[in-house]
């Protein structure tokens, strides 16, 4: 879910920029929001899907652990989806690059 608001974001952000005034000024803001909106969607998300499967016992309970598991799980989903994103819509692979990019940024 956590890739899918990332695509949610910014294929509204790849259809809606070339539509302002301005999209080269514009893009950093529309971006920004973007990035914004994913975040708080996916903490949201994530927020209630640790609580309820806590008591289940199927996740590490050590935090790092936990999100070693999340990263690697988001991380192999970006590139599948960059080999999925080459082959049916170029113009799109960097929705997956940037998701990766991203997620190297946080880890350091």
């Amino acid at each position: 879910m956590i890739r899918s608001f990332h695509y949610a974001a910014h294929s509204a952000l790849i259809r809606q920029a070339p539509l302002a005034p301005r999209p080269e000024d514009d893009l950093p803001l529309l971006q920004h929001w973007a990035q914004y909106w994913y975040v708080w969607v996916s903490v949201a998300f994530l927020t209630s899907y640790l609580d309820i499967l806590k008591p289940v016992g199927l996740l590490p309970e050590d935090p790092e652990h936990l999100r070693i598991l999340l990263d690697a799980h988001i991380l192999e989903k970006a590139i599948y989806e960059i080999g999925y994103e080459l082959n049916n819509r170029p113009d799109w692979v960097k929705v997956p690059l940037q998701g990766i990019l991203q997620l190297m940024e946080a880890g350091s």
